[in-house]
């Protein structure tokens, strides 16, 4: 099967160089000859260095910060029109792969297969993510289960995955909208609703840097604003509907253990800043917070 697969790994350049450094090393041990690197610069300014350790990747200029969801249709775009590669895998810069996790990703690869990613782990070796279906309340069930060698879902995470090419060609990109945070589920949604399977392989392993304990507002106002744009673009929830889901979501926050008082009131205002932007833009008016 690897013989007949070309693959063009498309990196969203971001972090410190060294975890770029990594995730490229283990991107060479995986690769064949044919396949192709491409690196969006999404804000990186060490160009040079990448170029010099590693010249024949290919870096796409970019000095702004643009977020993971346009990085990656620039990525699909130079996919399209650019090569003649079958599949796009796509892997985050702090993001590394295990010996064996392409060809266990490509033993199946049937045509009613749209993505599949890889299983994520953090590096002590915990699940990370198996990933994630949508429950009747519209609630994300985020699975780490090991139970087959494959495990159909409804969101992959695009952390570590592979697409073929005739899903792109049928028009499926990401929604800049969400800039970061559930621009991948959007786009397994759709991926969905084209007709295809969102497949995670058991096999396949990905290992992904452990979580930030230090506070960042950005998470929690993109992970709130985002899971209403998702639910408004994919399941046409009213607005009512959606200010009730995101104040629940919100006030979850409080139950939520071992978080410092000041803490909790941070992450519950960035979040609640979060539903607020996302009813301003439905009224046509531009958000308060944002990096876009």
């Amino acid at each position: 099967m690897r013989e007949e697969v070309n693959i063009m790994f498309g990196v969203i350049g971001y972090g410190s160089i060294n975890q770029i450094d990594n995730c490229l090393k283990s991107i060479n041990r995986e690769k064949k000859i044919e396949d192709l690197v491409v690196i969006i610069q999404n804000g990186i300014l060490y160009k040079n260095s990448l170029q010099k350790k590693y010249p024949e990747i290919i870096i796409i200029n970019g000095n702004k910060n643009i977020g993971p969801a346009k990085g990656r249709n620039i990525l699909i775009s130079y996919f399209l029109y650019k090569t003649d590669c079958s599949h796009l895998f796509f892997i985050d810069y702090d993001t590394t792969l295990i010996s064996g996790c392409i060809d266990n990703l490509l033993i199946d690869l049937s045509t009613d297969i749209g993505i599949v990613g890889a299983t994520l782990k953090y590096p002590d070796g915990t699940v990370l993510s198996t990933g994630i279906d949508i429950n009747k309340q519209y609630e994300p069930v985020y699975h780490r289960d090991i139970l087959n060698v494959t495990q159909e879902r409804d969101i992959v995470m695009t952390t570590a995955a592979i697409v073929s090419r005739q899903v792109f060609e049928k028009g499926v990109q990401f929604n800049p909208d969400y800039f970061a945070y559930w621009e991948d589920a959007d786009f397994s949604i759709k991926i969905k609703d084209k007709g295809y399977k969102n497949i995670v392989c058991c096999d396949a392993i990905a290992i992904h840097p452990l979580k930030k304990k230090k506070f960042e507002k950005h998470i929690s106002y993109y992970m709130m604003r985002n899971r209403l744009f998702f639910l408004k673009n994919n399941y046409n929830l009213d607005d009512i509907n959606l200010a009730f889901i995101g104040l629940k979501d919100g006030l979850k926050i409080l139950s939520i253990k071992n978080l410092l008082i000041r803490e909790t009131f941070k992450k519950l205002f960035f979040s609640f800043l979060g539903l607020f932007d996302f009813l301003r833009r439905r009224m046509g008016k531009s958000s308060r917070m944002s990096n876009e």
